[in-house]
């Protein structure tokens, strides 16, 4: 028989229950404020997400990313979460990212799915077309260093791959992205780099569907 709940749990209980009531009627401030008192009182995979929710409302992006990954360390197999984490990944324009949450929040294949089950789909098509693009920029010839500019890094990282330097090229491009995290072009790059990478390893680059190789409850609140 399940003890009874503590003072501290039943007062986080109370104030997640009120945050609820005021998402739901879209004032985030106070939302936020009660949502951070009943995590302060106890932390659930719930109340991160519906935290991580409020943020992402408010369009706090970086926020409400790191909510929803603490949120999946308290839970990993939170099909909801995941789900959540994989539409702000790809509001971010970050799908190949984006790929193995979406496919998590499928997995098991009840209903209530069908958004993660549509921009599932979409993530992998943008993720072939980002690789079909790089496969092209690879044949064409390499740029010489001296027509490369000194920064970013993006032309000399192709450069490297354009002469079978991938994991060189990965590590230039991952250096880039810690100044320029958010920069597309980055984005697609590394995705596509580590693509092909992986199909290196295992020396049939058509042995895994693209995108499915990068990988880097009750009071929930879904987006």
């Amino acid at each position: 028989m399940p003890s009874e709940l503590s003072p501290r749990q039943v007062i986080a209980q109370a104030k997640h229950q009120q945050a609820l009531e005021l998402l739901e009627k879209q004032q985030l401030a106070g939302a936020l404020r009660l949502l951070g008192e009943s995590l302060a009182q106890e932390e659930t995979c719930e109340r991160w997400n519906d935290w991580s929710v409020a943020q992402f409302t408010a369009g706090q992006l970086v926020e409400a990313e790191h909510g929803f990954r603490y949120a999946l360390e308290l839970d990993g197999e939170h099909r909801e979460v995941a789900g959540n984490l994989g539409v702000l990944l790809v509001e971010c324009q970050r799908e190949d990212e984006a790929i193995p949450f979406l496919a998590r929040a499928l997995a098991g294949g009840s209903g209530g799915s069908g958004t993660a089950d549509v921009l599932l789909t979409v993530c992998r098509d943008t993720v072939g077309k980002w690789l079909a693009e790089f496969k092209t920029q690879l044949r064409e010839k390499p740029v010489s260093l001296e027509n490369i500019p000194r920064w970013p890094l993006t032309k000399y990282a192709l450069r490297l791959a354009q002469f079978g330097e991938l994991a060189a090229a990965l590590e230039m491009v991952w250096f880039n992205r810690h100044f320029h995290p958010a920069d597309h072009e980055l984005v697609k790059m590394r995705a596509c780099i580590e693509i092909l990478l992986q199909g290196e390893v295992a020396s049939s680059p058509s042995a895994m569907p693209v995108g499915e190789v990068v990988t880097k409850g009750g009071e929930g609140h879904g987006l």
